[in-house]
């Protein structure tokens, strides 16, 4: 399995980012999940923890 990932997006407060997850057998490569997300950025609120 190879995955590989990368930043599509980075803004000030939000990332958009996708992820290709692809399976090998026998040599062969298939391209077997693609994965998006969202990344917020929260900062100033003593509320929010990480």
């Amino acid at each position: 399995m190879i995955v590989r990932g990368r930043v599509i997006k980075a803004g000030r407060s939000l990332v958009g980012s996708q992820a290709d997850v692809t399976g090998v057998k026998d040599g062969t490569r298939r391209l077997c999940a693609i994965v998006l997300g969202t990344r917020v950025t929260i900062r100033g609120k003593p509320q929010v923890h990480g």
